[in-house]
């Protein structure tokens, strides 16, 4: 649950071993969905600029006094169009850009951006009406001379960010056993990625605040359906067992305190590596 090398570095070497005649793939969730929630703002950023682009370019040619006929009309291309096109939701906030006129976008009232900066915003909301959070970017929409108007809003749900990950996740893993280091916090135990675990290993060290934190994670870690254990780091094998006692999570094992892994140096002691083979022979 920590993300010291020291924490970490026991799990890590399960990826590199034989389990039943099956090579144990090694996955560092965390990495992966942080890559994904980077590739998502990245697309979502390019989609705000080009749909806040038309929308800019359809504000200057209904006001262009060359073309009355269309003055202020709305564009002919829709917002349901686009979302189509895109597979994501999109948004406007701020003055209507077509006076008289329906601009055909969900017209949005945030208090939690500033679209009168003028600048490109990435933020989360949950959009009303909805009850999942998204992940968002605002581009202006501009009236030349970089005059904000409002901003459109393009947004993805969360978990479909998530469900990037698990199907990377199950590419790699093939029918295998696999690893998967989910990093700590709450917000690591994705329904999405949990609802895959056959177990839950919650590493915990002998330190008061890791102790804590370990005490604090119970209510979540009962929650799961999965099968569940504790792994203590840096104690010895009675204290270890009185703490997950104490945790009230089944026991799997203990990883000694050493100098190396202290040091965060890729080196161990050999009481160290015959705790990791008990713990890989328990699991």
């Amino acid at each position: 649950m920590f993300s010291s090398l020291r924490v970490r570095l026991p799990l890590i070497f399960l990826g590199g071993i034989v389990l039943a005649g099956l090579v144990t793939t090694a996955i560092a969730i965390q990495l992966f969905q942080s890559f994904a929630h980077d590739q998502t703002l990245d697309q979502l950023r390019n989609e705000a600029n080009g749909i806040a682009q038309l929308y800019s370019n359809a504000v200057k040619a209904t006001f262009d006094t060359s073309n009355a006929q269309d003055s202020r009309r709305a564009p002919t291309f829709a917002r349901a169009n686009l979302e189509l096109a895109t597979g994501d939701r999109i948004y406007y906030d701020g003055v209507n850009p077509f006076p008289g006129e329906k601009s055909g976008l969900r017209q949005l009232n945030l208090t939690t951006i500033d679209w009168t900066s003028g600048r490109e915003l990435t933020f989360e909301f949950t959009p009303p009406g909805l009850h999942h959070t998204y992940l968002a970017v605002a581009h202006p929409v501009d009236f030349g001379k970089n005059r904000a108007i409002g901003a459109i809003i393009v947004a993805k749900r969360k978990t479909d960010v998530s469900s990037s990950v698990l199907a990377l996740i199950e590419r790699l893993a093939v029918g295998r056993p696999a690893v998967i280091d989910l990093g700590a916090g709450a917000d690591a135990l994705e329904p999405a990625i949990v609802s895959i675990l056959t177990r839950l290993v919650v590493v915990a060290g002998g330190r008061a605040s890791q102790l804590q934190a370990t005490f604090s994670a119970r209510p979540l870690v009962r929650a799961l359906t999965c099968a569940t254990g504790l792994v203590v780091v840096g104690v010895d094998a009675d204290d270890a067992a009185l703490i997950a006692t104490r945790a009230q999570l089944p026991f799997l094992g203990s990883v000694p305190a050493d100098a190396y892994l202290a040091r965060d140096e890729f080196a161990t002691r050999a009481p160290t590596m015959r705790s990791i083979d008990r713990l890989i022979r328990s699991l």
